[in-house]
């Protein structure tokens, strides 16, 4: 092994016709459950040898062959005079077909099982990348939440309870620079037609949607990094009651509200 790789590239071969042995079996089934890259060239070399399996090349007769051949046209023009070497010819010739047939079945079930074998490897690699890519995301929002809290440009701002609709309080956290908020307050159950929006009034312009949510039975509810401009500079922040699934201005009445900057 070099580089914790195979340091001989026929390795790949070796290992998918099954006759790797010794430390060098035990060191490629180990490095391809972590290496997408050998695990890929495993998956390749079992390909090439299924279709090896299919693509032998056509032979021509051998001399051997072609003798028996002769015999038997000579014996059927003279049954009586070769009777005896003819009986003589088919007991190889039935073993030879028994064994390339048997030798042909070998080579189809090996290929069957190769090609399952690959399927299973592409299928495990696609569940690998795709747990990676969560693994990206998780750490990025972590990265963009710890920004948030440690950026001396962020900003907390209390959200007050509109009376009749809510009793409850709320806070955004707000960084007008990266974009970057996050809401969590309580507020009573809905209807199931019904959703809280939470909006960014900006010093100028129209309200800037900045999440839909729903609460839970104890009535939390929270949203976290949506999507908005950065470089608004916010008047104030506000929850309002709106048809399921939000809307882009708000047109419901007024649960929280908290002045911004």
């Amino acid at each position: 092994m070099t580089n914790e790789h195979p340091y001989r590239e026929e390795d790949f071969e070796l290992y998918a016709l099954g006759v790797l042995e010794g430390d060098d079996l035990r060191g490629i089934e180990t490095h391809v459950k972590s290496c997408a890259a050998c695990a890929q060239k495993v998956a390749e070399a079992r390909g090439r040898i299924a279709m090896m399996a299919f693509a032998a090349p056509p032979q021509e007769p051998s001399l051997a062959v072609r003798q028996r051949l002769l015999a038997k046209v000579r014996a059927e023009a003279n049954p009586a005079e070769t009777s005896s070497s003819a009986r003589a010819e088919r007991a190889p010739s039935r073993f030879w077909n028994f064994a390339w047939g048997t030798v042909a079945l070998a080579l189809a079930i090996f290929a069957v099982y190769l090609w399952n074998a690959n399927k299973s490897l592409q299928e495990e690699l696609d569940r690998q990348e795709i747990a990676a890519k969560q693994q990206l995301a998780l750490a990025e929002r972590a990265r963009t939440i710890a920004a948030l809290f440690t950026s001396p440009k962020t900003v907390t701002v209390n959200l007050a309870p509109k009376a009749p609709i809510a009793t409850g309080t709320g806070r955004v956290v707000y960084n007008s620079q990266q974009g970057a908020l996050i809401y969590a307050g309580n507020l009573p159950p809905l209807a199931a037609d019904k959703s809280y929006e939470l909006w960014v009034i900006p010093q100028n312009g129209n309200p800037i949607p900045a999440g839909v949510f729903s609460v839970d039975p104890n009535g939390d509810g929270n949203v976290v990094l949506p999507k908005i401009p950065t470089g608004v500079s916010a008047k104030a922040f506000a929850v309002t009651i709106e048809p399921a699934g939000g809307g882009a201005a708000p047109t419901g009445p007024m649960a929280q509200l908290g002045a911004g900057l």
